[in-house]
C-alpha cells in the first residue's frame, strides 16, 4: 500500500520538511528496497546542498511525489523536492523515481527494459516530442529518460527542461509506441 510519510531533519545547514513516498505490507524484501531507495534519494538531494531547504516539490499537471504503482509484478514512485538556497534566485525542482521488481526485490533499469539503449532513446525523443512540444525538444539521449515509472497507461517519464517550463516535464509514452523495443515480457511486467 503506498503512502506518504511526513520526513522533516536538519543537517548543519540543510533543512529539509517534505512527504516522501513510502510503501507498507506486501514482502518485507521489496518494501524495504523500495522505502530505503525513496529516503536515499532525499539524502542525496540534501548531501549535495549547504545552507538551503527541501520542501514537497510540483510539477507542471501538479504532479507531485507519490508510489505511482503497486503490483504483484512492480512497487514504483517518484520523490518531487523543490529546493532553495541561500542567496538563488528561485527554488528549483529535483525527480528521483525508483521501480522495484517484486519477484526479486530489485531495481528495473532501462537496460533490462529495452533490447537496444540508443534505439530506446530515439524512439523516446521522437514520442515526447510529439506528445508534449514543451520539451523543447528533448534529446535522443537514454540519460533523458533516467527518471521514470510505469504505469498502465504508458512508461512515464520525467524530462529535464529548463526551469520556466518546471525543471521536469512528466510526459507519459504509450506501450504501444515503443512494445516492438522492450525486452520479451517486460511489457507484461511494467503495464501489470
Amino acid at each position: 500500500v503506498g503512502t506518504l510519510v511526513p520526513t522533516r531533519g536538519r543537517t548543519e545547514t540543510t533543512t529539509f520538511d517534505v512527504n516522501l513516498p513510502q510503501v507498507t505490507g506486501g514482502q518485507a524484501p521489496v518494501r524495504e528496497r523500495f522505502n530505503t531507495g525513496m529516503r536515499s534519494a532525499l539524502t542525496d538531494v540534501v548531501n549535495q546542498l549547504s545552507d538551503a531547504t527541501v520542501s514537497d516539490g510540483t510539477l507542471l499537471g501538479d504532479e507531485r511525489s507519490r508510489v505511482t504503482t503497486t503490483t504483484q509484478q512492480v512497487v514504483a514512485g517518484v520523490a518531487i523536492f523543490s529546493t532553495y538556497g541561500r542567496g538563488a534566485a528561485h527554488p528549483n525542482n529535483t525527480v528521483a523515481t525508483i521501480t522495484i521488481n517484486a519477484d526479486t526485490a530489485q531495481p528495473i533499469l532501462l537496460s533490462e527494459v529495452f533490447t537496444d539503449q540508443n534505439a530506446a532513446a530515439a524512439r523516446l525523443a521522437a514520442s515526447v516530442n510529439r506528445i508534449d512540444s514543451r520539451a523543447n525538444p528533448v534529446a535522443a539521449d537514454i540519460n533523458n529518460f533516467a527518471n521514470w515509472v510505469p504505469l498502465q497507461s504508458g512508461f512515464h517519464v520525467y524530462v529535464p527542461v529548463s526551469h520556466a517550463a518546471g525543471d521536469y516535464l512528466p510526459v507519459t509514452v504509450p506501450w504501444n509506441e515503443i512494445a516492438d523495443l522492450m525486452k520479451p515480457g517486460m511489457q507484461a511486467v511494467l503495464a501489470g
